[in-house]
């Protein structure tokens, strides 16, 4: 048997004695037995419950998956396993005898499977007991939106399928097969990356695939692509099993480890280390090697801490500016230098992870000015840090630290931004860097090429005016001459001296075709330097087939220049909130700070879903005005111009726009809104309920135009439901003639689907329609009514609020739900009463006192001053 993950339901199963299973609540009720017909007679092989336990996944002996719905314990879908590879599904091999040296240091690819168009399917005789066929193991990720499926009669595949969020049509679909040389073992989902899973075969390797539509390029408009590793497990070194639990800890997405010392790691002497060893010599054996790699890896952290070398508590601290000394000046070239600050105790580290930056604060003319920085030092210095800086003749900043004596002190406070470079972050990275934009480019790779174990291949485009104006050369050509595998670095100069064997002039498209890696899944571009630069870098890549670059830092705006840098297939969860002085000086550094401009959050008064983060914005006290928020009127079709169109191409509101990202659904504002608040938040533990509530069958915004009878659709047609679909039939045929050409298809797309709408709405529909209309309208209020009595009570507390005492991430999404659902039935902003009149039925307990937590909040009462919507 298995519980649901809402504890509301109890699925009971007899195995392989009889293909039956039966649907329990808690008082013992058998709600719905299943049975498929025909009853194949083998029985069951497996079953897994839905994150939000709205689903339920049962698998047979016959290689058929059946997807069951909480609403009626009905089946919505049925896969079976077949042959036939179906067109669009990809495909992703293990190479072959990419283990024939030993698993030692073995990393490899998978192949693409280009042309392979059909399984091997090996069915044994059913009459011989329980044969090797059949859904062996049914997993979903953590959000729910992927599940995989290990299958016996394909024992070397392991297929992987798209499971609609709430907010998509529901359409699952077979997404991947990844092909192995020997059978499937287990396999297991990331637990905190949700397109991340981990593959054990019969062999001594793991295997890693991700699907990278956790990084979605919002400038391109689309999505990365997946990829796929094997990872040989080593029998006996020390050195190559940390090498091999390091990239599978980052694959997984664990936390950086604690030593990066560029050193040699000896043989284990004591029974500590060798017990590690001992540990990690048995992955790769049998069912537990995942449980294995999880308790290796973090074991090795542990003894990677413990025994290196002892280091003090970061002295930084991101909410209190502190003052360190200047210890020394290092001249690098006139106008430049390096300037270097005490900690108080030698041993000290300044705890700035690699690719983040610090801000530096001075009282300059009676002004507090402040300016960031990214140190060129990292953890691995103790006891100081380094800044480099360029001195600007009206620079504030620049030459308050260039007039500094030994000893003189300077305020710091960090660390701030959201990048933070890790080992084997990507296969490569390509860099581009103009002036001092090779500080934030310089610190990375210095981490990169002293620590053993990162296998990061790292090319350099470095471009000044003149030889002169070339920082730290001589360490940039030292790095390249004891790394010449993993580092290269291609000077260009604008004024050349005579004999210059480097670029000459601008960098050109051919310069990067030349020296930085190509496009690809597993390669990211980083660029740093003057925005003239920043813009003719971005057309050069965009022509060589690079997504449109995300911008993860920028510089407040000078008027001599500054600097932007620029990510390319990054993911990022929040943006930094730093408050800016104005920009009186030339930046001397690349500064990694975000975008002056405020967030802008469009949305919609009466929305339903737009309302979810107004709440958060309020209820978690942003100061007025701190993120922009912009009416787009949902009644006169705005959301449908090719302006907006431009911000959201899913035309879809609320729409969150960043310094980092666009978030183009409920979800993704609310969640940036949650992690950036005044005190930041934290994701809620409780995502399935956000999934829940955003699912398709009770979606609020459909019981506005809801009509379950001719009187109930004859006074909407009159009221504003119908002049909200006549209004974006409207728009939608003004703006569809005219449309560009890339937009035409979209703008027919939508057409047809408001038609839809417009179709029960018009004057004179037909009775075939409009009955239809009536169906669909009652089963809508019936799966609401489902929802209100099954599951809604399962997810509130007694008193409070989902996340706590106070409102969380899944409590803004719930209230916008049950405030658009109780409106509708006619409920007032401070009672609820109407809503279980209208569903004909007395409200769980838990529901009024949760409706009542919420009423008595400000943002409540603000949010909805004019009524419940």
């Amino acid at each position: 048997m298995s519980l649901s993950p809402n504890g509301r339901h109890l699925a009971v199963w007899e195995g392989p004695l009889e293909y039956k299973l039966s649907v329990l609540n808690l008082a013992g009720t058998v709600l719905r037995t299943f049975t498929p017909d025909p009853d194949p007679g083998l029985g069951i092989r497996s079953v897994a419950w839905h994150p939000s336990g709205a689903f339920l996944a049962v698998g047979g002996w016959d290689d058929k998956v059946h997807i069951l719905s909480s609403l009626s314990w009905t089946v919505v879908v049925t896969f079976e396993l077949n042959a036939r590879v179906p067109l669009g599904v990809k495909v992703w091999k293990e190479p072959a005898n990419w283990l024939t040296k030993g698993p030692e240091g073995s990393f490899a690819e998978y192949n693409r499977g280009v042309g392979i168009t059909a399984l091997t399917i090996t069915r044994r005789d059913g009459a011989k007991g329980l044969p090797k066929t059949g859904a062996a193991q049914i997993e979903w990720n953590l959000t729910g939106t992927m599940f995989f499926v290990r299958y016996e009669s394909t024992s070397t595949a392991l297929h992987i399928y798209n499971f609609p969020a709430p907010d998509e049509p529901f359409k699952p679909t077979l997404k991947t097969v990844l092909l192995h040389a020997t059978p499937v073992t287990r396999a297991s989902w990331n637990p905190v990356r949700a397109e991340s899973l981990a593959i054990s075969c019969s062999r001594p390797a793991v295997y890693m695939w991700t699907s990278n539509n956790e990084w979605v390029n919002d400038n391109a408009g689309d999505v990365e692509d997946e990829g796929a590793e094997c990872i040989g497990v080593p029998g006996r070194s020390f050195v190559g099993t940390i090498s091999v639990l390091i990239a599978i800890a980052r694959t997984l997405g664990l936390p950086p480890f604690a030593s990066s010392q560029e050193h040699t790691i000896q043989e284990p002497k004591n029974q500590f280390t060798r017990s590690l060893v001992a540990v990690s010599n048995a992955m790769g054996i049998d069912s537990t090697q995942l449980l294995a790699i999880g308790v290796g890896a973090a074991a090795t952290c542990a003894a990677l801490y413990l025994l290196g070398p002892k280091k003090r508590a970061p002295v930084l601290d991101p909410k209190e500016w502190k003052e360190f000394p200047l210890i020394e000046k290092i001249e690098v070239s006139p106008n430049t230098a390096i300037y270097r600050f005490g900690l108080p105790d030698p041993n000290d580290i300044l705890g700035l992870p690699i690719g983040q930056h610090i801000s530096v604060q001075a009282e300059i003319e009676g002004k507090d000015i402040m300016r960031s920085y990214t140190p060129t030092s990292s953890d691995d210095d103790r006891g100081h840090f380094d800044l480099l800086v360029k001195t600007y003749e009206k620079g504030n900043i620049s030459r308050y630290l260039s007039l500094l004596k030994i000893g003189d002190k300077v305020r710091i406070k960090g660390p701030k931004g959201q990048f933070n470079y890790h080992p084997s972050l990507s296969r490569e990275l390509g860099m581009i860097a103009g002036g001092t934009g090779i500080t934030p480019m310089l610190q990375i790779i210095r981490a990169a090429m002293k620590n053993p174990l990162d296998l990061t291949k790292i090319s350099l485009i470095y471009a000044n005016v003149s030889k002169e104006d070339i920082l730290l050369k001589a360490e940039l050509d030292d790095l390249a001459a004891r790394y010449p595998a993993r580092f290269s670095v291609y000077y260009v100069l604008n004024q050349p001296p005579e004999g210059w064997d480097g670029g000459i002039g601008f960098v050109t498209k051919d310069m990067i075709e030349k020296h930085l890696p190509p496009t690809d899944s597993n390669i990211k571009i980083l660029l740093c330097g003057p925005p003239p630069m920043m813009t003719a870098m971005k057309k050069h890549l965009d022509d060589l087939g690079h997504p449109a670059p995300r911008t993860v830092i920028k510089m407040s705006s000078s008027k001599s220049g500054n600097f932007i840098s620029r990510l390319f297939h990054h993911k990022r969860k929040s943006q930094e909130k730093v408050s800016t002085a104005p920009a009186t000086e030339p930046v001397e550094t690349a500064e990694s700070k975000p975008v002056t401009s405020k967030p802008v959050l469009y949305g919609f008064s009466a929305s339903v879903w737009a309302s979810a983060p107004s709440l958060a914005l309020l209820d978690l006290k942003y100061p007025p005005g701190a993120v922009e928020e912009k009416e787009v009127n949902l009644l006169e079709g705005e959301k449908f111009t090719p302006e907006f169109i431009k911000i959201n191409k899913n035309a879809t509101l609320p729409t969150l726009v960043t310094a980092e990202k666009t978030y183009v659904d409920t979800a993704g504002s609310v969640e940036w809104i949650v992690l950036n608040a005044p005190t930041p938040g934290t994701k809620s533990a409780h995502q399935y309920v956000i999934v829940a509530v955003h699912r398709d069958n009770i979606d609020p915004n459909f019981l506005l135009l809801s009509a379950r009878t001719q009187e109930e659709l004859d006074s909407k047609r009159g009221d504003i439901p119908g002049q909200f679909i006549r209004q974006r039939q409207a728009k939608l045929e003004e703006l569809a003639p005219k449309s560009p050409e890339d937009l035409k298809a979209w703008y027919k797309g939508k057409l047809e689907l408001n038609g839809f709408f417009s179709s029960a709405y018009a004057e004179g529909a037909s009775s075939d329609v409009t009955s239809g209309w009536f169906e669909k309208s009652k089963q809508h209020w019936e799966n609401v009514k489902t929802f209100v009595t099954s599951e809604l009570p399962g997810f509130l507390p007694e008193t409070g609020f989902i996340d706590g005492i106070a409102p969380g991430e899944a409590d803004f999404h719930v209230a916008a739900w049950l405030a658009r659902t109780a409106g509708v039935s006619g409920a007032k902003v401070d009672d609820i009463s109407l809503l279980g009149e209208t569903l004909g039925l007395t409200l769980d307990p838990k529901i009024v006192a949760y409706f009542d937590a919420w009423k008595v909040r400000d943002s409540w009462k603000e949010v909805y001053a004019t009524g419940l919507h």
